[in-house]
């Protein structure tokens, strides 16, 4: 997608409504494109949500099945995706940095592949979901604020070059 655009599915084909303030951002437009709902802001997208916002951009949105983020997106804030118990796929954008703090909890996700440019992944961020494994692409492990930022007994795939670090890093 463009910077200014997210593209979405979900599991009745509606399009979602969605909530200019939580994304911080002004939406112009929500129309179906190759049969994925696309949503135009009126301005790029480098954070998704707000920071200290009570609810996240996609909150509790329990029919958003997968959901394509643009490359521009720096920052998921915390709760972005928080309740969405019917996502099953995200891309996430090449240059993000930061996951927020329970942002995909009882997320339907079963894997995900996290960018090499990730260097934050906050408190809780996967808690609850269905994940089994997680592909991280950092040769750096990403900082984790806990050890509750995923669920237990996941799989972690790791650059090779980067086991060492990965199993000396507190939380990993």
């Amino acid at each position: 997608p463009a910077n200014n655009e997210i593209w979405y599915t979900t599991s009745d084909g509606k399009k979602l409504d969605l909530n200019a303030d939580s994304f911080g951002a002004t939406i112009t437009s929500q129309e179906q494109r190759d049969g994925m709902w696309v949503v135009t802001f009126g301005s790029n997208l480098s954070v998704l949500g707000k920071d200290g916002a009570m609810f996240g951009a996609f909150d509790s949105k329990n029919t958003l099945t997968s959901v394509v983020l643009p490359d521009g997106i720096t920052k998921i804030c915390a709760y972005s995706f928080f309740g969405c118990s019917a996502l099953e796929s995200i891309v996430l954008p090449a240059n993000l940095q930061t996951i927020g703090a329970n942002s995909f909890v009882t997320a339907k996700l079963t894997t995900i592949n996290i960018p090499a440019s990730v260097t934050s992944i906050e408190n809780k961020a996967f808690e609850q979901s269905s994940l089994t494994s997680v592909n991280v692409f950092a040769t750096t492990p990403p900082s984790l604020k806990d050890q509750n930022v995923f669920p237990r007994y996941i799989v972690v795939y790791v650059p090779e070059e980067s086991i060492k670090a990965y199993e000396q890093h507190a939380y990993w």
